[in-house]
């Protein structure tokens, strides 16, 4: 993705000065033939030409690299006294990254500079001094080395795009990014290269339509050269806003399909902080909380900024108890319930990996285990039963489970995992997928717990394990999870949901519980704004949590696709109307024989608003086109790789990847934009042509 951008935005700030050097060209094409005509060389012509984008290219990255650098600096200063929770460190100016830009603007200038240059071997100059310049005619070949090219770029960015090299295959990881780079570079000259051949077949096409239409798709294909630029900037506009605005969709309605409310529409929670030193304890008995200060300061908080709401904390059984040894490092008692086939020993003995680093085929640890024992991903939810069944629409059999003192737990199956060693190398660690403690094993009604003690220097086992075991009854996942396993951790701060039991039956287990994070109920309706922006204001003054009230799905913001759509659309303006100001200004002497004969003013401003209309649809239709492949290779990315992990969710099969073609977004500029630049140009033909007598 980072090797698509940067060419990506390198090709479009080539494409944007095209424009620009066509202009110069054509301005000084006479006094380019004159110096022709009295002996000067096409080498000393193409010369001029990239001596002129070199002083320019120079002296406009200069200019940019200084206003962009004194604008960060003027935003760190505003920065630093108007906004002093945002954290900037001291002053520091990447010199080697701004003078890669710097570069990369002037050889932007020169390969711009190139086309026009190239064509200088070929003036006429006899016609360009009778003020007669017409493109050569289009070669065949062109279209054809343009449909290959653009062929192959598209093939070879999807197909960048879709590979996922190994840590350890170095040819791989640097090949991807330079196919990525120069498929995307293809796929632009390619479709460059036909440009030419398309205006020649659109100026064919257009012998029926109106006359200011047919007068501005003919002199467009009759200057080439001036049109195919203007083309050009277009599309390269076009093209990154296609490729950004499909991206973003594509995420956007991916996210939102797999969105999973953690509260009730208008409700809201408060994650609570952990204690960074918690207290060490001398007995599992103990149940000392590392969130309970939090947690009391948050409901002492919340009726003083509205005694409406209503405040239920929500408590899971810790994962381990942090014991002090004397004489010896801290110890650590865990309680975990036991896989079906496993042994209490082989629990907190047999860890996630073998000492060679690969992946331990035996997992013992189910619900509310620990990293090294190979069970992470669910907890177990304490509550009242009452509470329990309300929260998460318990049946009687589960509430009646409840209360007599067993466990409900999940019916969801886990998946083995499949780890591979990290980015870095096996001296990183491990990347898994799968969730093996997705599974609670009921083996004849009953779910067995162990408890252990594993030294912190090591680890190893202390003592003997115990058991106990205590009825339990399955119920939906769906109920306790409604995101499923693949949205585990998007529920109340907890890491997916296990099992439920009551405080009663935690006590029972000698399990220590803490607070996860503090529901917030409003029994008027859903929270207000302002009260969520009270609220939020007053738990970051105590620093004691992080407030979240539940609006739905929210997509990116409207603003941005605005800001996006409106850079670009200033783009295609300013490139439609300065090819359309050249083609005016060339065409000045026939507007006093069209005068003549009878055109009328009317006449004149629909022929300059038909010629940056249909250069505009042109370059705005190719560069959306264009924009397509890009984006609809990078949407399959972002949304396939969402989750983090290689293609593949937890259950082992491969996540669909999402996209979407915004077709209303994409319509704004491709037809609203064009349309702008064709009134602009309308208005402003104003004064008449000068009409003079002609002796031929």
């Amino acid at each position: 993705m980072a090797a698509i951008s940067s060419i990506a935005l390198l090709l479009e700030t080539t494409l944007l000065v095209g424009p620009a050097f066509a202009v110069s060209a054509a301005r000084s094409r006479r006094t380019l033939a004159l110096a022709a005509s009295n002996g000067a060389t096409a080498g000393q012509l193409r010369r001029t030409v990239l001596g002129q984008a070199v002083v320019l290219g120079v002296l406009s990255a200069l200019v940019g690299a200084t206003v962009g650098f004194g604008a960060g600096v003027a935003a760190i200063a505003w920065s630093r006294r108007y906004s002093p929770q945002t954290m900037f460190g001291p002053l520091d100016v990447p010199v080697g990254p701004i003078a890669l830009v710097v570069g990369c603007a002037v050889l932007a200038a020169l390969i711009a500079a190139l086309v026009p240059a190239r064509g200088l071997a070929r003036l006429d100059i006899v016609g360009v001094m009778r003020g007669q310049s017409v493109s050569p005619p289009a070669r065949f070949r062109m279209p054809v080395a343009g449909l290959v090219m653009a062929g192959l770029g598209a093939v070879g960015v999807f197909w960048a795009t879709a590979q996922t090299p190994a840590w350890d295959d170095r040819l791989m990881t640097a090949l991807v990014p330079i196919v990525a780079m120069l498929s995307a570079v293809l796929l632009v000259v390619g479709t460059l290269l036909l440009v030419p051949m398309i205006l020649v077949g659109v100026g064919q096409l257009a012998r029926s339509a109106p006359v200011a239409l047919r007068m501005a798709l003919r002199d467009a294909s009759r200057q080439r050269g001036r049109a195919t630029s203007t083309v050009a900037a277009i599309l390269a506009g076009m093209a990154v806003l296609a490729a950004v605005l499909v991206t973003m969709e594509s995420v956007a309605v991916f996210q939102g399909k797999n969105y999973v409310p953690q509260r009730p529409e208008g409700q809201g929670l408060v994650n609570p902080y952990t204690e960074m030193n918690p207290t060490v304890v001398t007995s599992p008995a103990q149940t000392t909380d590392p969130t309970a200060a939090s947690v009391a300061k948050i409901l002492a908080i919340v009726p003083k900024v509205d005694p409406a709401l209503v405040t239920t904390p929500v408590r899971v059984v810790d994962v381990m108890n942090v014991l002090e040894a004397k004489g010896g490092p801290p110890e650590g008692d865990f309680l975990v319930a036991l896989r079906q086939g496993c042994t209490p020993l082989e629990v907190f003995t047999a860890g996630p990996f073998a000492p060679d680093g690969t992946l331990n085929p035996k997992h013992c640890a189910s619900i509310n285990g620990s990293d090294w024992l190979g069970a992470d991903r669910s907890s177990i939810v304490v509550g009242e039963p009452e509470e329990l069944a309300a929260r998460y629409g318990l049946d009687a059999a589960a509430t009646a489970m409840l209360r007599s003192g067993g466990l409900v737990a999940s019916d969801a199956k886990g998946s083995e995992p499949r780890c591979q060693p990290a980015e870095g190398g096996p001296s990183s660690g491990m990347e898994c997928t799968g969730n093996p403690s997705a599974q609670v094993d009921i083996i004849g009604g009953v779910v067995t717990f162990a408890r252990g003690r594993i030294s912190m220097d090591g680890p190893k086992l202390i003592g003997t394990p115990t058991t106990k075991t205590i009825p339990a009854l399955a119920v939906p996942d769906k109920l306790l999870n409604p995101g499923g396993t693949r949205n585990m951790g998007s529920y109340n701060g907890i890491n997916g949901i296990g099992a439920l039991i009551t405080p009663a039956t935690a006590a029972a287990l000698d399990a220590r519980t803490r607070a996860t994070a503090v529901e917030l109920t409003d029994p008027r309706g859903a929270i207000s704004p302002e009260t969520e922006d009270r609220l939020r204001e007053a738990i970051d003054d105590e620093q004691i949590g992080h407030v979240y009230v539940e609006r739905g799905f929210q997509a990116y913001p409207w603003i941005l696709v605005a800001v996006l759509i409106g850079t670009v659309g200033l783009i295609i303006l300013v490139a439609t109307l300065v090819s359309t100001a050249l083609s005016t200004a060339e065409t000045q002497a026939f507007m006093g024989t069209f005068a003549a004969v009878g055109a009328t003013r009317g006449t004149r401003r629909n022929l300059a608003a038909a010629q940056a209309a249909s250069l505009g649809v042109i370059g705005a239709l190719l560069g959306t086109l264009v924009g397509m492949v890009p984006g609809i290779a990078l949407a399959r990315v972002s949304t396939a790789y969402a989750f983090g992990y290689s293609g593949t969710d937890l259950d082992g099969g491969r996540l669909d990847p999402t996209v979407v073609i915004p077709w209303l977004q994409l319509a704004i500029p491709v037809l609203g934009i064009p349309a702008v630049a064709a009134a602009l140009a309308w208005l402003s033909i104003r004064r008449a042509p000068q009409v003079t007598r002609r002796l031929t």
